[in-house]
């Protein structure tokens, strides 16, 4: 949709506030291709009625202040934001002009007001994506309406805006302010699922609602990507993986508590294969102890606490017969502390556990696939390194492509997906969920 694209800059006035202040201001603003909203405020002269402004800009504090500014453009094309605060605030003076304000303003999140370019008779939500790339353009329907998304695969730079996922009432909702927050649910959760086949984290810089002939843009900056994208599916042929994100919203297989956390760490940005390893592994370890959560102790509180008294016991008089304390007197409450990990089930437990629970198929990931893909990450984490100099190692991109399959295969069942796909596992290669067994 035209929509999408950056809009134009307005010039308004409109007045500056914060608290009981107040001030008259002229001020241009428009959105770049990043979906960044970018406002120019006007130099204000240095007088009474404007002094609040470099009160509060010297006021000592942690905390960011932010102001109020509202404005027109003619009669259709409003902007409001409270989110409003300074880089920078240069007072300036000369001879002819006296003393004046320059200001570098940025906001955080503002609400444009527009005519829309044609009327629309029932709702839509138009949500603006960074660096998602998708052709043909890919459809669903639901209780909700028709969805549809798409992205420009010739764009090179991933900063800007390159798609959008639309949703369109079928009709208009009998309660319009409910249609819209389940809206932003279901929008939301398509981005994340699309993210994780996009293989980044799709910014949405905007979101633009449309009802007759208004518009309605909440512009919202988000973080851009620097990083090559490694993406679980080609950018061409998205609809199986579009689709199963929309079924799954209204109807998923079985409740994956807290996906939309594993879904956020797996499509995280990343530079070193350190960093993506340690990703992945929080995100199967937060899939993993969200789902597992009933079966993360091995015994009853009670009879652990039994158990625990008693190997107490047991450390104290070990340490005595042994004279512990001329080795090292905190020793024994060292040892005493560590029994509360007895109690924790292992992680390599309870994922399968959870395999089992969810069928999640594991063809061609062994257990001492896995095992080392764990120490390596533990490595990483507790150590700082997992190249050692002068011993050889298996490449950290293998121990990557281990767990993020794992992730992958995870979030399949959770969804429901059934198709093809691009996998990592033994090197990149086109694989089938759930695989084929010959």
């Amino acid at each position: 949709m035209s929509e999408t694209r950056p809009i134009e800059p307005f010039q308004f006035k409109g007045a500056l506030r914060l608290g009981q202040d107040s001030v008259d201001v002229n001020f241009q603003a428009h959105v770049d291709r990043r979906g960044e909203l970018l406002i120019k405020l006007q130099e204000l002269p240095l007088t009474e009625e404007t002094r609040f402004i470099l009160t509060e800009w010297h006021r000592e504090g942690d905390l960011i202040t932010y102001f109020c500014l509202s404005g027109q453009a003619g009669d259709n094309v409003s902007l409001n934001t409270e989110r409003l605060y300074f880089n920078s605030v240069g007072p300036h003076s000369d001879s002819k002009r006296g003393s004046y304000f320059v200001f570098d303003a940025v906001c955080k999140i503002a609400t444009l007001r527009r005519k829309a370019t044609s009327p629309s008779p029932t709702p839509v939500y138009l949500l603006s994506l960074q660096a998602f790339q998708c052709f043909p353009q890919v459809t669903a329907t639901c209780a909700l309406g028709e969805l549809t998304a798409g992205g420009d695969v010739r764009e090179t730079d991933l900063q800007n805006v390159t798609g959008y996922i639309q949703l369109r009432a079928h009709e208009q909702p009998a309660d319009l302010a409910q249609w819209r927050a389940n809206a932003k649910r279901l929008l939301d959760h398509v981005r994340r699922v699309m993210s994780f086949a996009a293989g980044a984290n799709l910014a949405d810089p905007s979101l633009t609602f449309f009802l007759d002939g208004d518009a309605e843009i909440t512009v919202q900056p988000h973080t851009s990507h620097r990083t090559p994208l490694i993406p679980s599916f080609p950018m061409v042929g998205r609809d199986d993986i579009f689709s199963a994100a929309v079924t799954s919203f209204f109807s998923p297989p079985f409740d994956a508590k807290n996906l939309w956390m594993a879904l956020e760490w797996i499509a995280m940005e990343a530079t070193y294969n350190e960093v993506r390893l340690v990703n992945a592994m929080t995100a199967l370890e937060n899939l993993v102890s969200s789902n597992t959560r009933d079966i993360r102790q091995l015994l009853d509180d009670a009879l652990f606490a039994k158990l625990k008294s008693v190997l107490t016991a047991a450390i104290k008089e070990f340490a005595e017969k042994n004279e512990f304390q001329t080795i090292d007197p905190a020793l024994a409450d060292e040892l005493t502390v560590k029994l509360a990990e007895l109690q924790r089930r292992s992680l390599r437990r309870k994922l399968d556990i959870l395999l089992e629970r969810w069928s999640v198929p594991m063809d061609g990931i062994t257990k001492s696939m896995i095992r080392s893909a764990f120490n390596a990450r533990n490595e990483i984490i507790h150590e700082g390194r997992y190249y050692v100099e002068g011993e050889k190692r298996p490449e950290l991109w293998g121990h990557y492509c281990v767990v993020r399959e794992i992730v992958t295969r995870l979030i399949f069942s959770a969804i429901g997906f059934k198709g093809c796909y691009i996998s990592h596992l033994g090197g990149y290669h086109h694989a089938v969920f759930p695989p084929q067994t010959s």
